[in-house]
């Protein structure tokens, strides 16, 4: 029995010490209550909880790495979401007759306000809307800024339409053009721009080794960049329903995905392979003559675009009196 009695006093006295309060025990001078009778009956069971003492800090060199590592796993998140883009600038620079170029009714960097330069804004806005627009709201599934400018037949002004197209591209302040003369049996981009004739187009599509960057060539228009049809090939027309040519279109789409890029287009009804190329683009422009293709050529060329993302038309060689067009009101 006096050996119980010893065991619970010195139990207490361990009590005690430690800042417990025991009913009928009283504390000694000065001594705060530090649990209450709930704090005191777990503390009597379970004894004192261990003391955990707070982690250090990481030193200095570990914490740069850390940050280190996340800068780069970040850097590679974002490089992988991005396309490949080439910063290299064209090797080569062509000077366009500009003087010449207006003198001929086209669009020019310097021409004062015009009816042309209004309706070529009216023709490029919904054009560079696409190009941005996502998928899901309505945008091509892809190559958005490819765009092909074609006709029904010839001599509807397809290639008028899109070397004014590219040139009042260029004239933006936020976007870029290259103009392809992809009309490899009557090549005339160049022609129309008073331009030798290069290897281009068709020299990329025969030998793969060749890239979009080999035959891109730059000019005295900042932000206008040409590739010719390039060196005669006798299956240019089969040269374009190829593989080769769905390559490349992929490759310069990627390469300037930060620009719009205008295919100049054999007509539809003159070649099924012109078909093949339109339906490969995002975007594809149809121009038809005013008052001169007649209407079971324009049914036929839409018809021959049906499987097309995007289609749109320019009436071209319409009458407009200039003096009835008011800009802005």
């Amino acid at each position: 029995m006096s050996r119980l009695i010893e065991l619970a006093a010195k139990r207490l006295e361990e009590l005690r010490q430690a800042g417990v309060h025991v009913p009928g025990v009283a504390p000694l001078a000065n001594e705060p209550r530090v649990l209450d009778m709930s704090e005191e009956l777990h503390v009597a069971m379970a004894g004192p909880a261990p003391m955990r003492l707070p982690e250090p800090p990481p030193a200095p060199e570990l914490r740069q790495r850390e940050l280190q590592a996340e800068r780069q796993r970040r850097q590679a998140q974002g490089a992988a979401a991005r396309p490949a883009v080439s910063l290299a600038e064209p090797q080569r620079r062509l000077e366009i007759d500009l003087g010449r170029l207006a003198s001929m009714g086209y669009l020019v960097p310097t021409q004062a306000p015009s009816l042309l330069v209004d309706l070529m804004r009216v023709v490029k806005r919904p054009i560079l809307q696409n190009m941005r627009r996502p998928p899901e709201a309505g945008g091509p599934e892809r190559r958005s800024n490819i765009v092909i400018v074609t006709s029904a037949v010839p001599g509807e002004g397809k290639t008028f339409v899109a070397t004014n197209l590219a040139m009042s591209i260029a004239m933006e302040v936020d976007h870029s053009a290259v103009l392809i003369d992809g009309d490899v049996l009557r090549p005339s981009v160049f022609k129309r721009l008073n331009l030798p004739r290069q290897a281009g187009l068709l020299d990329i599509l025969v030998d793969r080794q060749h890239t979009p960057t080999d035959f891109i060539l730059g000019t005295n228009v900042p932000k206008l960049s040409l590739m010719c049809a390039g060196t005669t090939h006798p299956r240019a027309e089969e040269l374009l329903a190829s593989a080769a040519m769905d390559q490349f279109l992929d490759d310069i789409s990627a390469l300037y995905h930060d620009r719009l890029i205008i295919i100049d287009s054999p007509p539809l009804l003159v070649t099924t392979e012109s078909r093949a190329l339109a339906e490969r683009a995002g975007q594809v422009v149809l121009v038809v003559e005013a008052n001169g293709t007649p209407r079971e050529q324009v049914l036929q060329a839409f018809d021959a675009l049906s499987a097309c993302p995007i289609v749109m038309s320019v009436l071209n060689k319409a009458r407009v009196n200039e003096l009835d067009y008011a800009y802005g009101y």
